[in-house]
């Protein structure tokens, strides 16, 4: 700006390299592939932050007792899980039941629960239209009466759709890794439970032992299949534990290329 001289300082003088301006593509068509390719490796990245999100908003509804604003986030053919009942498809479908099911009013003041989604591993398809995603569920609860109070954890394998200009569920599996309750502990449940002698009830039947209250006030599995049948059955085992059952995978290892036991279909 002086038009004067530039002039160092006194100290050492570090030489940096220069960046030398990139090299233009031989023809148009070629700039054309360079920017779809990058086009949609943005799309893949917003796909990936959108799905995660969406995969994270369903622990907070729960957390909250929001039903109606986690059915907004199925698709047109999105399914919901509801344990003990059946699957259920369809946004209305999904609200009805979830409405049925789940305590009104959002989060109460004698009870909480904090349903946690971490760990997430998604792939987004080809066409960018649809997505599959992995994470995993760290769950605990309880009621202020100490009446419930559990652990749950498990692993989320669920899609993904790109429907109207949103991300949306698409089909939602929960395996359950592990559960428990806080006043029965690790080991009285299941048929361990039932071996203890001289301590009541067993396992989830004992007062504060159950597992199944995910949610303060919820009602039965099996009251709201009788009340509003389920479209079909979950397709897979419910709170196995302690029986240790492998989950699937919608991917192979990444390191070492091996098979999972089950490897989920590709979304299309």
């Amino acid at each position: 700006m002086t038009g004067k001289a530039v002039r160092y300082g006194s100290g050492a003088v570090a030489r940096v390299a220069l960046v030398k301006e990139a090299k233009q593509p031989a023809s148009s068509s070629d700039g054309d592939a360079n920017v779809a390719a990058v086009a949609r490796k943005l799309d893949d990245a917003i796909a990936y932050d959108a799905v995660e999100n969406l995969m994270s908003s369903y622990g907070y509804y729960i957390d909250e007792s929001a039903w109606d604003n986690m059915a907004d986030t199925y698709g047109s053919t999105g399914a919901k899980e509801i344990t003990g009942a059946g699957v259920y498809v369809g946004p209305e479908r999904i609200r009805k039941v979830l409405n049925l099911r789940g305590p009104r009013g959002g989060r109460s003041a004698n009870f909480y629960t904090i349903h946690q989604l971490l760990q997430p591993v998604i792939h987004v398809s080809e066409d960018g239209k649809s997505a599959r995603a992995r994470v995993r569920l760290f769950q605990m609860g309880g009621a202020a009466d100490g009446s419930s109070a559990s652990w749950i954890g498990g692993i989320y394998e669920n899609t993904a759709l790109f429907e109207n200009g949103e991300w949306k569920f698409g089909v939602q599996e929960l395996y359950h890794a592990f559960n428990a309750s806080y006043r029965n502990g690790w080991a009285r449940v299941g048929p361990v439970a039932k071996a203890l002698a001289g301590q009541g009830k067993p396992g989830r039947e004992a007062v504060g032992g159950g597992i199944t209250q995910g949610l303060g006030g919820a009602r039965g599995g099996t009251n709201v299949a009788t009340e509003m049948p389920p479209d079909h059955a979950i397709r897979v085992r419910q709170y196995a534990f302690p029986e240790i059952v492998e989950p699937p995978f919608h991917y192979r290892n990444p390191v070492s290329g091996r098979m999972p036991p089950e490897l989920l279909s590709p979304i299309s």
